[in-house]
Formats: C-alpha cells, structure tokens, sequence
C-alpha cells in the first residue's frame, strides 16, 4: 500500500510540473516519468487481479512509452539546430527574424519566469481538488487510487490541452489522455486483455509520431512551434 500510494504522488507530482512547464528539454522526461509512474500503478493494480498476464501487459507497456518519448526526442533535438545564414533563403532568413522578435517581445511581456506559471499552477491545485472529491464520492475502478490517477490524469491533459501555446505541448496533452484512458482500463477491465492494451499503446505511438511530424513540419517552415505563427500575416 505504501508503495502504491508513493506512487500516485509521484505521478501527482510529475503531471502537475507537466503542466506547468513549457520547454521542451524538460516536457520530454516529465511524459516519460509519468508513463514510469502509471505503469507502475498498473504493476500495484494487476497483481491483485487473479490470472491476469501481468508481465506481457508491463513489457507492452514500457516498450510503447520508451518509443514514443525516444520519438518526440529525436524530433525536438531538430529544434536546438543552428542554421547557417548561407543554408536559409530569404523566406527562412525572414521568419528567423520574425521568430527572435516574437520571442523578445513576449519576454517582454512577461514580469517573471514564475508569473506565467501562475494559471497552470493554480489549475493544477484546482484538479487536484476534483480529483480527491471525484475518487472519493463516485469511484469507478476497484481502488480510489487507480480512480484518483486516471481522473487527475484527465484533468491534467485538459489543462495542458487549454493552456499550450504550441503543437509539441498540445500533442503531450493528448498522450496524457491517452494514458489516463489506459489506467482506467486496467482499473476496470477484468481480466485485462493484451489485445486490448497493445491497441491503447498502438494508439499513443501513432499519436506520438503524428505530434513529430506536425511539430517537425512547422518549425522546420516557421522556425517556431507557437500557434500564432499560423495566424501572422506576412
């Protein structure tokens, strides 16, 4: 029990600083640490379940979150490529240059490092509230832990969802749905189906390769993962 419970604010605390950070460098470790932590919820949650395969459904697991975070990883290490002004054309020297502006100016507009934090944060404290009113009022899975990780795993996914700026985040938000619906799955369904889990992680690779792909194909154009670049007239 203790073990579990350990568990469970961990992933409280990994989700929560998912969803308040924004650069990439730590949003990559933090998806990958809270897959660390439901899978090892699932570990706590499928032992008590009599004839259920336990180590195909971890082993499943663990392969699927290990390639979509190594996905996202290579695509953002494309994001840290200087560019030589002999590479670019005059289109791509122009949008380096819109690029760096934009960046200057919403620093600018920014008091502190902390102060654009401060809605995430108070989101997150907020969804930590509904999800110990929700576990603990209408349980659905077996344990009010399982209830208490997946509910504060969609919750989270929707802020992350609401406040992102930009398509990398955005597409982390729906990997944490994703593993908020498999957690809720494993805490329901019994016996646990490998079909059924390998279909769920099929889901988040392919979810991870199409977040790469857009995120590539937008900063390798625009140099910028941000929404508002889409909208800019030139």
């Amino acid at each position: 029990m203790a073990i579990t419970v350990g568990l469970l604010i961990s992933l409280v605390l990994v989700v929560g600083a998912l969803v308040v950070v924004n650069d990439w460098r730590w949003t990559i470790p933090l998806l990958l640490g809270t897959e660390l932590c439901r899978i090892g919820l699932t570990w706590q949650t499928v032992n008590v379940v009599k004839g259920s395969t336990v180590w195909p459904l971890l082993i499943a697991q663990a392969v699927a979150a290990l390639s979509a975070g190594l996905i996202l990883l290579i695509t953002a290490l494309n994001f840290t490529k200087d560019y030589s002004p002999a590479e670019l054309d005059e289109f791509a020297l122009l949008e380096l240059r819109r690029a760096a502006r934009r960046a200057q100016h919403q620093r600018g507009l920014v008091t502190g490092r902390w102060g654009a934090s401060i809605v995430p944060f108070g989101g997150v404290v907020l969804a930590g509230l509904a999800t110990w009113l929700l576990s603990t009022f209408y349980p659905v899975a077996r344990q009010q832990i399982v209830d208490a990780g997946w509910i504060f795993l969609l919750l989270c996914g929707l802020l992350i969802l609401i406040t992102a700026l930009d398509v990398l985040k955005l597409g982390l938000g729906m990997l944490v749905l994703v593993a908020s619906a498999k957690l809720l799955y494993l805490g329901v369904a019994a016996p646990q189906s490998v079909l059924h889990v390998g279909l769920l992680e099929l889901l988040s690779l392919m979810l991870a390769v199409i977040v790469a792909y857009l995120s590539g194909l937008l900063y390798g154009r625009l140099h910028t993962l941000e929404f508002g670049s889409l909208f800019e007239q030139h």
